[in-house]
């Protein structure tokens, strides 16, 4: 890792903040973030920029903004990592700031975005704030809210996982943009990205159940771009933002986060967790899954799920009964009810996975099911259309 040297390092006293930005390729995009960095209404920070070997114009673009703004700091790698965990970890070694927060480099923030987050820091003593997130899909030219309504079970923004609202757990947040932490807690919790996809999400997960107290900010000043029409959106090179992601991944990502929690000591959050995994197992399963790992991946969420539900006390307060119904189905039925639910829950919920579930019964990888279970899922299949007609 090279430093660029930029302007000169202001002397004295350290920053406050200390934003990390991951590059790689984004040229059409860079001006937009960096300029929304610099023109933040909070002023004490220093911007970290990891750039992974980029081979497009954008690097000279950095280059020019170190030059002028001495908060900049401009690092070079010269071998491609291909996910932004080095970027990141490599900026929360060398960070300053008493806060830390993550930046992609093809999103952009609002103005007052670090100024809120710090107060709320400062003022709550918690050691997370976070924002709602605007996501935009460039390709469509569509703004979608991601919003949250993250509370206590009393109404309270300052909370933590012990006495979180449903929402929490239902919209659990996986994303390291933009979640400001204090650099004690995630140094003290060793908290690493992982060089994999998914790789903020277990790093989100631990931090959020591990946090003495988080504040949500509920407002809208994060823009995260998908589905790009520049450059690259995945670090393998693939257009879209769900292409080529495996979700077996995904869900490795999440065993890894329950092992971390078990390893730390970390109880009594189990019926969450079963909610929050089981959420985003069906969300990976019916963005990321195809025909050849769908069934691969129900067996792995299938496993982890077990574990967690084994080592809950069984008494539900944030699953609705059609949810406790899925719940149970996929840990102790047939795989046929199995997908009999999948189909319910997903057009309940505006997903239709119908179709991979038909070629995943056809595909070649299960041709050699036991009759036992083979004869039952091609009747089901024969079922399933007849009911779709």
């Amino acid at each position: 890792m090279t430093r660029f040297e930029g302007a000169l390092d202001p002397k004295g006293k350290k920053p406050e903040v200390s934003l990390i930005v991951a590059n790689y390729n984004n040229e059409a995009y860079i001006d937009e973030c960096i300029l929304s960095l610099k023109n933040q209404t909070f002023k004490d920070m220093e911007i970290i920029i990891v750039d992974d070997a980029s081979s497009d114009k954008g690097v000279d673009k950095l280059k020019a903004y170190a030059l002028e703004d001495n908060r900049i700091k401009l690092f070079l790698n010269s071998v491609r990592t291909g996910h932004p965990s080095l970027a990141r970890n490599y900026g929360v070694s060398i960070a300053q700031g008493k806060y830390i927060a993550f930046v992609d480099s093809d999103d952009y923030l609002n103005l007052d975005c670090v100024r809120l987050h710090y107060e709320s820091l400062e003022s709550s003593l918690a050691d997370i704030a976070y924002c709602n997130l605007d996501v935009y899909d460039e390709s469509k030219n569509e703004h979608h809210p991601f919003k949250l309504n993250h509370a206590s079970t009393k109404g309270s923004l300052v909370f933590n996982a012990s006495n979180a609202n449903r929402e929490f757990w239902r919209k659990v947040r996986t994303s390291a943009c933009f979640n400001m932490y204090k650099k004690e807690f995630f140094v003290k919790e060793e908290l690493a990205f992982q060089d994999c996809d998914f790789e903020d999400t277990d790093v989100a997960i631990v931090a959020f159940l591990r946090a003495k107290s988080l504040c949500h900010i509920p407002k809208t000043l994060y823009v995260a771009r998908i589905n790009k029409k520049y450059g690259y959106n995945r670090s393998d090179g693939a257009k879209s933002s769900t292409s080529l992601a495996d979700p077996l991944v995904g869900i490795n990502i999440l065993c890894h986060s329950y092992k971390l929690l078990g390893l730390k000591g970390t109880k009594g959050f189990e019926e969450g967790l079963l909610y929050a995994y089981f959420d985003l197992f069906t969300y990976f399963l019916h963005i990321f899954a195809t025909e050849e790992n769908f069934f691969t991946c129900i067996k792995e969420a299938k496993s982890l799920l077990e574990e967690v539900y084994e080592d809950s006390t069984k008494k539900f307060t944030y699953f609705n009964p059609n949810e406790m119904r899925f719940i149970k189905l996929l840990l102790k039925k047939s795989p046929v009810e199995l997908m009999k639910e999948c189909i319910i829950y997903h057009r309940a919920n505006n997903l239709d996975v119908r179709g991979l579930l038909l070629n995943s019964i056809n595909h070649v990888q299960y041709a050699r099911y036991p009759k036992v279970i083979k004869y039952p899922l091609y009747i089901y299949k024969i079922m399933l259309k007849i009911a779709g007609k």
